[in-house]
């Protein structure tokens, strides 16, 4: 726990090559699976992260796991004091970004044409009779899911949402690696381009590409990279009991790429908004789930033993004016005689 005894991350400088950075990303997860999540067969919810400006490959791990370990490790109240601190200066150190794009602002509009559900199996997809648009891009990998049994990934892209000309990515080097990915905007309406393998795979393999680093790594304009683990990864997804989730990279851009990417693409125009706060919601989440109610009862036998105390004195207090009053009384009778 020695790395983790300051918060629910950590951070590795890397020198910048894709060979570097994955080898980076493997060890963040390695010790974060080792450390955090006691060796389990999957890493349970956390979110890694690539800075290109100072090279750094950041990880994150939900904040209540991290504080369940912490406790394990050094007692529930230190575990408490160490949250406060990290919520503390967290705060005092990071400012988020204000979201506020709206749809008027877009060039595209993307249609709410409700998709056939029955992605792999509609009788009348396969006799071109179906009145539902079928989704591009289908994935019909067989999965394991949290009920038990397999399941299919069904992740797909939407047609408006595609970029279907790569190659003019700001940067993007020029090489056919990118033939093996897909390119999508978000939906919402975020500087986030979206990049999916074509055959399935996971994110745990996905981060330790180096062909995938290789081509990342060249995009211009990006102000990090970043692929979310476990929970906060299939929390979206299409099948929201999959457990091995179709590996996807998020590549946030800066304000100044995303204007870069949006003259290129229309797609883009209007899509200004930060990505989701994760670091706000781990402050959030430790303090909701862990932090308060433990302080609340400290408080509560704080305030009970004080008033035991209170009562003690008031106790003492009396005691010591009955004893006044009485020997007081005897000095006057003693001074009568």
């Amino acid at each position: 726990m020695y790395h983790w005894r300051t918060g629910p991350l950590r951070s590795i400088q890397t020198n910048g090559t894709p060979e570097d950075v994955a080898r980076v990303c493997k060890e963040l997860l390695d010790d974060a699976k080792e450390t955090i999540f006691e060796n389990a067969l999957r890493f349970q919810s956390g979110r890694l992260q690539y800075t290109p400006t100072d090279k750094t490959v950041t990880i994150s791990v939900s904040s209540v796991t991290w504080f369940d370990r912490m406790s394990e490790t050094y007692g529930p109240d230190e575990a408490i004091q160490r949250a406060i601190t990290f919520v503390g200066t967290t705060r005092a150190e990071h400012h988020p970004e204000q979201r506020k794009a709206t749809s008027d602002g877009c060039k595209v509009r993307i249609s709410d044409k409700r998709l056939c559900k029955n992605y792999v199996d509609c009788p009348f997809h396969k006799q071109k009779r179906c009145r539902d648009p079928y989704p591009e891009g289908f994935c019909s990998e067989r999965i394991p899911t949290d009920t038990g049994s397999d399941g299919i990934c069904g992740q797909y892209y939407l047609k408006d949402l595609r970029i279907r000309e790569p190659w003019r990515i700001p940067g993007i080097a020029d090489n056919t690696v990118w033939q093996s990915f897909w390119f999508l905007a978000r939906k919402e309406l975020e500087r986030d381009l979206l990049v999916f393998p074509d055959k399935h795979t996971t994110n745990q393999h996905y981060v330790e590409s180096k062909p995938l680093w290789a081509m990342l790594l060249t995009i211009s304009g990006v102000q990090c990279i970043a692929f979310n683990f476990g929970k906060w990864e299939h929390k979206e997804h299409v099948n929201p009991h999959a457990v091995d989730c179709h590996a996807h990279a998020h590549v946030i851009f800066t304000p100044e790429g995303q204007q870069a990417l949006a003259k290129v693409f229309d797609i883009f125009v209007g899509r200004t908004d930060p990505p989701p706060d994760y670091v706000i919601h781990d402050c959030l989440e430790v303090e909701r789930d862990r932090v308060l109610a433990p302080a609340v009862v400290s408080i509560i036998n704080k305030i009970n033993t004080l008033e035991k105390t209170m009562a003690s004195l008031s106790d003492d207090i009396a005691y010591i004016r009955k004893r006044f009053e009485q020997d007081s009384k005897e000095r006057k009778k003693t001074d009568d005689d």
